[in-house]
This record gives C-alpha cells, structure tokens and sequence, in this order.
C-alpha cells in the first residue's frame, strides 16, 4: 500500500480536493508572509532585524509543518480509499468461491446418485421422463442450477433437463477429461457448444460409477453464472458511482465484466493506475483465499475505481463524533505544533510591539498585527484539515461498517439456502426411503451410516447427519453416536408433519445434543414412501454453526497489513430477539447471550441498514445492523422465515 502511494503521490493529490485545497491556502498565506516580512525589513530599519528573523524561522517552521501536513493528509485519504476497494474486492471474490465451493460438493454427491447409476444401467429405450422428473426436483431445490446433463461414456447426451436446446455436434474437451478422472470433478468456464447462448458457460462434471467402479456416463451440472456474478456486482457496487468489476481467468481472459468495455484484458501483479477509455481508474485485484481448501477456479477479480470518485465530498449528515487524537495520531501531533508556533509567534510579536513603542517605530505595528494575523490563519488551516478529514473519515467508517454488515448478513443467508436445499435432496435418496419402508431397518444400518459418511465428507459444514423413523429413532448416523433417538431440542415431530418434498424443517437455534450441548440450527426433511405425502422417516443435518458463523463474521472484517482484524472492530450475529448466535469475539459478545440494543434500533435496520452510536459493555460503539433479506426463493417465498441480523461494531 505505501508503495502505491508513494508512487502515485502526485495523481492522488489532484484527486483529494480538500488536500489540494489546504495545500494552496497554506502556499498563500505563506508567500503573503514572505512579503509582508519583506516589507518590514525594508520600511523598519529603527527596529531592527532580530525579531523579523525570528519570525522568518517561524515561517520556515509552518512551512516544514505545511509539508507533513499535506503528506499525512494525502496518506490518510489514500490508505481509506485503497482499503475500502481492497476489502470490496475481496469480498466480493470470496462470496463467489464460497458460492463455486458448495458446487464441487454437488456434482460429487449428485454423482453417486442412484437414480441417475439405475438409469445408465437401463436397457433402452429408457424411462427419460422419469429421469427428467427427478433432475427437475434437484433444480427446484438447488436453483443455481440452470441445466443438468447426462452422457453416455461414447460422449452422447442422453438426457438434458432444457430439452428443447440443440445437441451439440461433437464432444467437449472437459467431457473427455471427466471420462479419464473418475472420482474427480472437473469446473469448466468458457464457450461451449452445450450452450451456444452463453459466452462463458460455467458446468461442473463427473463420471458416474457403478458399483465395480466402471464408467457409466457423465453428469454435468450447469451454473448460473452470469447471473449470481451480476447479483454480487450489483449488491457492491452502486451504479452511480461508476466503479466496476472484472473477472479474469488465470489465462488473462475475460470471464465477467459488470460495464459494458471494449478495451484489453490483462491479469495485474498488484493494484495500479490505468488509463481505460480516456479515464483514469484505480484497479484493485484481488485472488481467492480459499474456503475449506477450495481454492476456487484462479481467477482473478479486478475492482475499477474512477480516480474523479476520489474527489467527491463526503457527506457530512452524521452528528456522530470520534476521538480525533486516537483517529491521527500524527495528524493531531502536527495540529498540536502548530499551535505552538503559533503561541510563539504571538510572544514575538508582542516582543516587536514592546521594541517598536520603545524607539517610537509606529510604522511597524502594521507589519507585526499582519504576520501575527497570518500566523493564525495557518493554525486555522491546519485545524480545519484535521476536522474535516476527521468527519471525512468517520462517514467513511460508518459506510465501511454498514458495507460489511450487508454483506456477512448475505453470506450468512446464503449459506444457509445451501442447507434448506441439502436436507431437502437427501430425503429423494431412494436407498433412505426403501431403508425405512423395510421391516428391520437396522439391518441396513451400517450401510446406511457409511453412505451418510460418504455424504458428510463432502459436505464438512455439518457436524453429523442423521436418518431417523416416524418414532424419531435414530437408524443411521455420519458420526458416532450413542443417542438412541433424536432428542426434544431438534423439534424432529415438526418435520414428520411436513406434506411435501419442497418442504423443511429448521429447530430453533438452541442447546442441541446432535452438537455436543452447543447451540445450533438443525435442518430437517421428511422422507416419503412414492405417492404417498405421509412421512415415513425423516433426514436431520446439524449444522457446525460456530465454526461456519465465525469464519464469516472473520472474513468480512477488515485487516491489517498481517491478516489480523483491524484493532477495535468486532461482530456478532443475532435473532430478532437479541440473542447471539455467533461472533467474532467471545469475550465481547458471548453465544447465547443477549445483546442490549435501543428498541427501535432492529426495527429501523428492517427498513434500512442503519449505524447508531450505542453504548455496551461500559464503552462507546459505532455499530451498524443490516437484517438478512434471504437469498434467491430462501426466506422470501419458501415455508421458513427466521429473522437474523449482522452486527458489526467499532470502538469509539
């Protein structure tokens, strides 16, 4: 970051106004000074030169002042700007591989599913409605989805959900690579000729297996991509402000851009300044940290900033006020100084009033009230600098803190759809129906726990999954256990109420035995005989809620230059009643415990994100609460709503 702003100091200057601005007002009243010296040099010869040399040392001390001043100033507005696009950046690239991460778990698990072994297996001509059926209730459930395909080993498409699109005329290079890496996934993004009305298609293949481990075909799954990649742009960026994003593959070619360009595309080592269409923009790239050793495709996300975005006032609404000293340190070091040149300037003009009235130099007053006037002036500039970057800053605090509470409520709820559609898919397992149609279930069980094992491994976020009978007795688990049934904290009775497959059930974030006693969501589904809509077992997924909850309030935070969160910031995510589900510091804001907020405070954030100076814990916050809006038909038209909000708080 200093590299940056040592190496584009000058273009910076000419984009932070106010810096400018000081700047010049110093240079003015520095050169008045000057020539009023002169003046005086010229016209007072009875008084003689030691008190005007004096103030001359003076001058030359504001103006070594002057020179820290405009570069405290011009490194303040510069790191604000270069960390609020690195963390914009950043987020927004990690929302997406989060996003990719749950993909790679589908298309291993979508894989091994029965349904689609038993019908490679078939004889023709096959039950393709059958088929059709069952990949359309997958895309009901996962609606990321936009395609699902099958072929054959020889490369023919033998089933497409979109029917009605034209099958290609030769085999794909992936294809092939999903035919010869049984096991593995392949994530493809590029033209393709599946789907000649993309641009950049992204499918994610596997080779579906028999039970000796023989290819039978391959399943693709068809992302919508351009259209989650447009909804993140559009959630980060407002339009007004002309910033934009570029998605660029580890080849240097363009995958996404949410402003229509045409100019080159590149991949950048580091953040820079470039010329695009004959504006000057800052570009901030930003390459994928990773979730759960995924470490995504290697693209690169490049945030572009018009440099003249710089040079807009912040809005100064706010009443709010911050410790200026604790803010800037330096700044309010030099504004200290100058106080004290000031206070010294005074005493030598004082000293030149007294030494003027004793050799009766009347003509040097004038000159003495002018220096000392613009002595003054400058102490006035270089207070109302530190002010107004101060209010500056503080308005860029509340919307970075509002920015992030935004976004860790989305991640949150998308993560959470994840969930609803998981339990939900899992309970169309036909070996888990006709497991629990059988007579002796249990006989199945060891069967049934290691194709829970198989299903927990490739989804690490739950911390056990668990099939059980219209009793609530637990057949099978993904993990070791000695409950004999699922226990009263899951509320399991409402989920063999459930009448329809695009039904679920959440228990209440609460104790749960399911999570060695800690608090936790539980996603149920029912399981139902065909044809029928009377439940005959259900599916339980308890989810690993405070490592997964942690690590997003983690990632959203803002860091300093060792990856640690920014001293003073800390978050937490609550109910509507106050309760804590999770958070970034324990110590702060304990799981399970109530948080006190003023009682209008959540009802204003359902309208709109709001930022509030509170107090807690005996200390003055900023916090900013953002409500999670559900995501995709998750909480908006689906059968669960559970309110949760995102708090982030800064230390005043």
């Amino acid at each position: 970051m200093q590299e940056f702003l040592t190496q584009y100091k000058n273009e910076l200057k000419l984009c932070f106004q106010n810096v400018g601005q000081h700047e010049s007002q110093l240079q003015q009243l520095n050169s008045w000074w000057s020539k009023v010296s002169l003046i005086g040099k010229i016209n007072c010869l009875k008084v003689g030169s030691t008190i005007l040399d004096s103030m001359d040392e003076t001058r030359l001390r504001f103006e070594e002042l002057q020179q820290d001043l405009v570069e405290q100033l011009l490194q303040e507005q510069g790191r604000k700007q270069l960390q609020a696009d690195q963390a914009c950046v950043q987020l927004a690239l990690d929302l997406l591989t989060r996003n990719l991460f749950e993909r790679t778990a589908d298309i291993g698990f979508l894989a091994k599913d029965a349904v689609l072994s038993q019908y490679l297996q078939q004889a023709e001509p096959r039950d393709k409605a059958q088929l059709q059926h069952h990949l359309s209730l997958y895309c009901r459930f996962y609606s990321v989805y936009d395609d699902v395909l099958l072929f054959s080993p020889q490369g023919q498409l033998l089933c497409r959900l979109q029917d009605q699109r034209t099958e290609p005329a030769g085999i794909d290079s992936y294809l092939n690579q999903a035919l010869a890496t049984p096991g593995q996934f392949v994530e493809y993004c590029g033209p393709s000729a599946l789907f000649t009305d993309k641009d950049n298609a992204l499918l994610y293949l596997q080779a579906v297996t028999g039970a000796s481990g023989a290819v039978l075909g391959v399943l693709c799954l068809s992302f919508k991509f351009s259209n989650e990649v447009q909804a993140i742009s559009q959630q980060l960026l407002p339009d007004q402000l002309g910033q934009f994003f570029r998605l660029v593959s580890s080849k240097g070619r363009l995958l996404f851009q949410s402003k229509q360009l045409d100019s080159p595309v590149s991949l950048l080592p580091k953040r820079c300044l470039q010329t695009l269409e004959g504006e000057l923009y800052l570009v901030s790239p930003a390459l994928s940290q990773g979730y759960q050793g995924y470490l995504g495709p290697g693209w690169q996300l490049q945030l572009w900033t018009p440099l003249k975005l710089l040079s807009q006032p912040a809005a100064q609404s706010s009443a709010l006020t911050l410790d200026v000293g604790a803010l800037f340190p330096q700044l309010q070091q030099i504004r200290q100084d100058s106080l004290r040149v000031s206070d010294e300037l005074d005493l030598i003009v004082l000293n030149g009033v007294i030494a003027a009235a004793r050799k009766a130099a009347s003509e040097f007053v004038p000159v003495l009230d002018a220096i000392r006037g613009i002595g003054r002036n400058m102490h006035q500039v270089f207070s109302s600098s530190v002010s107004e970057l101060s209010q500056t800053v503080l308005q860029s605090q509340l919307q970075e803190l509002q920015t992030m509470a935004v976004q860790a409520a989305d991640m949150l709820e998308r993560n959470l759809y994840e969930r609803a559609n998981d339990c939900r898919w899992w309970a169309q397992n036909p070996r888990f129906r006709s497991a629990l149609q059988q007579p002796d279930p249990a006989a199945l069980q060891q069967q049934l726990a290691e194709e829970l094992r198989y299903i927990n491994q490739l989804y690490s976020v739950y911390a056990g999954i668990y099939l059980f009978d219209p009793t609530l007795k637990i057949l099978a688990c993904s993990v070791p256990s000695a409950l004999p049934q699922l226990p009263a904290s899951v509320t399991a009775d409402a989920c063999l109420q459930l009448d329809a497959a695009e039904l679920y059930h959440v228990s209440p974030f609460q104790p749960s035995e399911l999570y060695q006693g800690r608090a936790t969501y539980v996603y149920q589904a029912a399981i139902f005989p065909e044809h029928s809509q009377q439940a005959c077992g259900g599916i339980a997924l308890a989810f690993d809620s405070a490592p997964q909850f942690s690590a997003m309030l983690t990632d959203v935070l803002p860091k300093n230059g060792q990856g640690e969160v920014r001293d003073g910031f800390s978050a937490c995510f609550i109910e509507a009643s106050g309760k804590v589900l999770a958070s970034s510091s324990e110590l702060l804001w304990p799981v399970m415990s109530q948080l006190q907020l003023p009682a209008d405070l959540l009802k204003r954030a359902l309208e709109t994100t709001c930022t509030e100076k509170i107090r807690l814990q005996q200390q003055e916050w900023l916090v900013a609460i953002a409500p999670g809006r559900g995501y995709r038909e998750f909480k908006t038209t689906d059968c669960y709503r559970q309110q949760i909000y995102a708090c982030f708080f800064l230390r005043c």
